[in-house]
């Protein structure tokens, strides 16, 4: 901020592509954060893991959480402006997610979390979003817990 008040650097509004990623962020949320990635970035990470080749056409992402009526609002965000790779990657996150529900920790309800992730595809983005009661956290804690507590009476 202090390089754009002494004229050293450009205003983040000059860049069009961050300037249209802004415009599509919940700036009234707590927290939020953009980023836009460069190909070359892309394609490295690629290069290096090639099972994350479904990220190609990525070329930004935004976050935002926020707390509204005792809940906790989680808004993810991947950009890119091919609707094929955004629908192939939702079906991907989409089937990590049924995966991850039939490997649940014993005891411990993970549906209560994983039936509170959506996964949609847009034209131009992947929207993963979740909002879960502010007590549910402590609720799976106090689970854990509650589990860690009968193992160790069980191996008395």
């Amino acid at each position: 901020m202090i390089d754009v008040l002494q004229k050293k650097k450009e205003n983040v509004f000059k860049n069009e592509g961050f300037s249209s990623l802004l415009t599509k962020i919940d700036k009234e949320a707590i927290f939020w954060g953009a980023a836009l990635i460069p190909p070359d970035v892309i394609n490295e990470v690629i290069s290096e893991k090639p099972e994350l080749i479904i990220l190609e056409a990525v070329n930004a992402a935004s976050v935002s959480l926020d707390y509204k009526n005792k809940n906790i609002i989680a808004d993810i965000k991947i950009m890119s402006s091919d609707p094929m790779k955004n629908q192939e990657l939702a079906d991907n996150l989409n089937g990590y997610k049924s995966m991850a529900a039939l490997i649940q920790i014993q005891d411990l309800n993970m549906a209560e979390i994983l039936d509170r992730i959506e996964i949609t595809s847009f034209p131009d983005h992947v929207k993963i979003y979740t909002s879960f009661p502010e007590d549910l956290p402590q609720t799976i804690i106090d689970k854990l817990k509650m589990k860690k507590t009968k193992e160790e009476k069980k191996d008395i």
